[in-house]
C-alpha cells in the first residue's frame, strides 16, 4: 500500500467519513458481531488512471521485524557499520470487498480511468464479524518493539476505502486506502468447562512508624490525643534531644509499625462480561500475638492506628506475545491497564479496631464490599476497559497470545497529617473469558 499521493493526489482530496451503530459496549465482539453503519465520499480533485474503487471489511494480523545486521565497511580500518530493514507480514484473518459506485444521477461520475471533483458516494453496509468460523483475537497495535531486532504484531479490523490505479506508463498496479478502525474483543481459545473456582492471594505491606490520634494513658485510664502528628521516623533521633516525645520507649508508644496483609479471591477465570464485583474480594487481615489490645482502640474508640482508606483499585491485562515474522521469531511481555475504580477518602475504609478473630487462620481480619459502587457492580466491566483485552489464542505460526490477571490495590493512612500509601499487587493466574448464551446487560453511564 502506498501512503502518499500519485500524480500529485494525497489523502485530503477525497473526503471520506463513516458512520456506524455504535455497540453498547464500547467495542464489538461475538456479543455484539455486526457491524451496521454508512460511508460517504467526497472527491475533491479529479483521479486519473483509476481501475476500481472498493469499499470493504476486513481483519488482519500485521507483523513487522525491525532486521539490523552489522556488516563490514570494507575499509583498511575493518570497521563495522549497521544495515537496517524492516520485514513485514500480514496474515489475513477474512476480508469481504464490494464495488463502490456513484450516486445515481450524479452530475460528476468516473468517466473511464477518471473520477472527476466533486463526485459523491454514498453507501449504507451491513457486515459481521465470522468469529463462527475463523479465531479472531482481540484488536491491539504496537505489541512488541522497534528497537533492532525486535518485532512487533497488529491486529486490525477496519471498514474501508480503497481506490485501486495503474501507475504511470503502465506499470504495476497501486492502490490507497482510508479506513476506519474498529476495536474488538475476542474470546479466548480454550473453553471454559466446568465449575470455576476461586484462588486466595495475600499480599502484605508495612506501613512504618505509624502515628496514633489517640494513645493510651495509664494513668487517666483513657485514650488521650497524641502530641505528635508526624513520625519523623529518619531523624527521630535529632528531634529527641529537645523533644522527649521522639525519645526512645516515649515514641514507641506515639507510633508503631503496621502490617497489612490483603487478600485478594480471584476466579480462575474472569468473565469480563460481567461487573467487575465478580471479579476479586477484598479481605484484610492483621496478625497480632493475641488480643488487639489498646494500641487499636479503648472502650470502643478507635487510636487512629488502624485506620486506612482504599484510593485506588486497579484491574490490568498481564500479556506475553510469541511473532512469528517470515520466521523472525520474537516473544514480548508487557502490562495493559484496563480499568481503575478510584474512590473517595473514606468511602472505602476500614478500621483495625473493627476486625473479627478468625480462629482457623488465627488471625484478625474484615472483608470488604464494593456493592456500594455502582461503577463496579451495574455493567459489564468490560464496558469501562480502556481497550479490549488480550486473551489466549493463536493465529498461524504469527502470534500466540497468553494472558493473565492483575490488580493492584493502592492503601493509604487514613491520617489526615501522614497519607503514606502502599500499592498491593496480586498477580493472578487467571484468565479472561466471555461468557458463554445471551447478551450482557446494556451499558449505563
Amino acid at each position: 500500500m502506498i501512503m502518499g499521493g500519485f500524480f500529485g493526489l494525497q489523502y485530503k482530496d477525497l473526503e471520506v467519513s463513516f458512520n456506524f451503530e455504535s455497540s453498547p459496549y464500547r467495542c464489538f465482539g461475538p456479543f455484539y458481531p455486526d457491524v451496521t453503519g454508512s460511508l460517504n465520499v467526497r472527491v475533491m480533485k479529479d483521479v486519473h488512471n483509476v481501475t476500481g474503487i472498493k469499499y470493504g471489511f476486513k481483519g488482519t494480523v500485521d507483523g513487522y521485524f525491525f532486521e539490523a545486521t552489522e556488516v563490514s565497511a570494507g575499509d583498511f580500518l575493518n570497521t563495522q557499520t549497521t544495515q537496517r530493514h524492516t520485514i513485514t507480514d500480514t496474515y489475513k484473518l477474512f476480508e469481504q470487498q464490494q464495488d463502490l459506485n456513484a450516486d445515481p444521477g450524479a452530475q460528476n461520475a468516473v468517466i473511464g480511468g477518471l473520477v472527476k471533483k466533486g463526485t459523491v458516494m454514498n453507501q449504507s453496509f451491513h457486515y459481521h464479524f465470522p468469529f463462527e468460523t475463523t479465531y479472531l483475537p482481540s484488536s491491539c497495535s504496537n505489541i512488541g518493539g522497534t528497537g533492532d531486532n525486535q518485532a512487533s504484531i497488529a491486529v486490525v479490523y477496519s471498514v474501508y476505502v480503497q481506490i485501486q490505479y495503474q501507475g504511470p506508463n503502465g506499470s504495476s498496479y497501486q492502490q490507497l486506502e482510508w479506513p476506519s478502525l474498529l476495536a474488538y474483543q475476542g474470546a479466548p481459545e480454550t473453553k471454559i468447562d466446568g465449575p470455576i473456582g476461586m484462588k486466595n492471594y495475600v499480599i502484605s505491606n508495612k506501613f512504618k512508624s505509624k502515628v496514633k490520634d489517640f494513645v493510651y494513658d495509664r494513668s487517666k485510664k483513657m485514650l488521650v490525643p497524641s502530641p505528635i502528628q508526624k513520625s519523623h521516623r529518619y531523624t527521630k533521633r535529632i528531634l529527641g534531644l529537645w523533644n522527649e516525645n521522639y525519645r526512645k520507649g516515649v515514641y514507641d508508644q506515639l507510633a508503631q509499625d503496621v502490617e497489612i496483609s490483603c487478600v485478594f479471591s480471584v476466579p480462575n477465570a474472569i468473565n469480563i462480561l460481567g461487573p467487575f464485583t465478580n471479579a476479586v474480594g477484598l479481605k484484610f487481615r492483621v496478625d497480632t500475638d493475641g488480643e488487639l489490645g489498646t494500641d487499636f482502640a479503648f472502650n470502643g474508640q478507635s487510636t487512629g492506628l488502624g485506620k486506612f482508606n482504599v484510593n485506588e483499585l486497579k484491574l490490568s491485562d498481564f500479556y506475553q506475545v510469541d511473532m512469528n515474522v517470515c520466521g523472525k521469531a520474537y516473544t514480548t511481555q508487557n502490562m495493559q491497564p484496563l480499568m481503575a475504580l478510584r474512590f473517595k477518602e473514606g468511602s472505602l475504609s476500614f478500621d483495625v479496631k473493627d476486625f473479627q478473630f478468625n480462629k482457623e487462620a488465627g488471625v484478625y481480619e474484615i472483608n470488604l464490599s464494593l456493592s456500594d459502587f455502582q461503577r463496579a457492580t451495574t455493567s459489564p466491566m468490560l464496558c469501562y476497559f480502556a481497550q479490549p483485552a488480550m486473551v489466549y489464542g493463536r493465529v498461524g505460526n504469527i502470534f500466540l497470545c497468553r494472558s493473565s490477571a492483575v490488580f493492584d490495590m493502592t492503601l493509604s493512612n487514613a491520617c489526615k497529617h501522614d497519607k503514606k500509601s502502599k500499592v498491593f499487587t496480586a498477580r493472578s493466574e487467571s484468565i479472561f473469558y466471555l461468557r458463554d448464551g445471551g447478551a450482557p446487560p446494556p451499558y449505563k453511564k
